[in-house]
């Protein structure tokens, strides 16, 4: 399960799809492997995985990611984990509702309408004959509902699980502009350590020699530890301690003599590079 959640693609929304698929797949492996020596083993991964499925269910981030999918929507939740269903369904209304009205705040504003000709025709008298055939007379006690969330869940322009979810919601962006805007923050979370783990080790470069191959990738919503350290950006609040940990070794001997042997090393490597395309320019 680890190596499919690995990547640095949306897989935020794909962890409890995962945690039920592995749950189902170890369920009918334990009824093959009934009176078997290996059935025993299949009850506490079972119990183990279910653990970290109900931990998922209760993190905000994970439903929110998991909600936007167009292959899941409302549907995941309320067929596989009804009694979650009412606490999902609030935290996604005030999601939706919190988003909307921010969206609003930041239009710019939009001149009043001028009034159509239908509109004159309001005040004019009818020769409709009474309200016989007008079978849509106007109601101005009326409410106006949103049916943008509703629509969404009724699971127009279907996609499969397998399907492109960051291409579908750029598809789809002006049919459900709100839910677009949440799809966008939350399909950009990690899901896994392993992802988290391939965000940060960039910084291996910087700070020691070691797991070169991994080159720093442009992460557009994920912290890019190697900038940082490059930048000299000093951590507050939550990495207060990962920035105690940098100023430790900042004054540590050996920290400075591993940095200092690694940036003559990178400058070493440009020089040679400088030097052969200087080469490659007189040929």
């Amino acid at each position: 399960m680890t190596k499919r959640m690995e990547g640095n693609w949306s897989i935020a929304s794909m962890v409890i799809y995962e945690y039920v698929r592995l749950i189902d797949c170890l369920e009918k492996k334990m009824e093959t492997a009934s009176e078997l020596s290996l059935e025993p083993m299949f009850p506490p991964m079972i119990r183990i995985a279910r653990k970290y499925l109900n931990i998922a269910l209760k993190c905000d981030t994970i439903v929110m990611a998991a909600f936007p999918h167009p292959a899941w929507r409302m549907m995941q939740f309320s067929k596989r984990f009804t009694s979650a269903t009412t606490r999902i369904t609030v935290l996604i209304n005030s999601k939706f509702i919190e988003r909307e009205a921010l969206l609003e705040s930041i239009k710019p504003p939009t001149p009043p309408p001028k009034p159509s000709q239908s509109d004159k025709n309001l005040n004019e008298p009818s020769d409709s004959e009474g309200d016989e055939f007008n079978f849509y007379p106007s109601n101005p006690d009326a409410l106006e509902i949103n049916t943008k969330l509703e629509r969404y869940n009724n699971g127009d322009f279907p996609m499969d699980k397998k399907g492109n979810l960051l291409g579908w919601w750029k598809a789809h962006v002006k049919d459900f502009p709100v839910m677009a805007s949440l799809a966008r923050d939350h399909h950009a979370c990690a899901a896994s350590s392993a992802t988290v783990d391939r965000t940060f080790s960039a910084a291996a470069d910087v700070c020691a020699s070691g797991r070169a191959g991994l080159a720093v990738r442009t992460i557009k919503r994920c912290i890019s530890s190697h900038m940082w350290l490059c930048d000299g950006v000093r951590s507050k609040g939550e990495f207060a301690n990962c920035q105690s940990v940098f100023n430790a070794a900042a004054e540590s001997a050996k920290f400075k003599k591993r940095t200092n042997k690694a940036n003559k090393k990178a400058n070493a490597d440009k020089a040679k590079a400088a030097k052969v395309q200087a080469e490659k320019g007189k040929k």
